[in-house]
C-alpha cells in the first residue's frame, strides 16, 4: 500500500524550512529543491528505522503527526499566500507530497 505524506516548505530568511506534517519531521536547507530532497531522505530514513522496531513501537512512530496548531498554522499561511500570489514571489510556500510505501 502506498500513500502520499503531506509536506510544506517555506522560506525563512535566505534558507528554507520543510516539514512533513504526517510524521512531524522537519529540516532546513539552502534552497527549495534541497529542502525537498533533504526532507525526502529524512522521511525515508525515519521509516526504515521505524520498520525495524517492534510492532507496537512501529505503529506509534508511523502514526506520529505534527500538532494541530502547527498543521493549522501551515495551512492558513499557505492559503493566505495563495490569495497574495505573484508569479515571481520567492516567498510563496510550497506544498508537496512524498510517496510512502508504509
Amino acid at each position: 500500500m502506498r500513500h502520499d505524506l503531506l509536506c510544506y516548505a517555506y522560506p525563512v530568511g535566505e534558507r528554507w524550512e520543510a516539514i512533513c506534517v504526517d510524521l512531524d519531521i522537519a529540516i532546513e536547507a539552502e534552497s527549495l529543491p534541497e529542502a525537498q530532497a533533504t526532507l525526502r531522505d529524512a522521511i525515508r530514513s525515519y521509516i526504515e528505522a521505524a520498520m525495524e522496531e517492534e510492532p507496537e513501537t512501529r505503529k506509534k512512530l508511523l502514526s506520529r503527526r505534527a500538532p494541530w496548531s502547527v498543521r493549522l498554522k501551515l495551512w492558513l499561511a499557505f492559503q493566505l499566500q495563495l490569495l497574495r500570489r505573484r508569479a515571481s514571489d520567492r516567498s510563496l510556500p510550497a506544498v508537496f507530497g512524498v510517496p510512502c510505501p508504509a
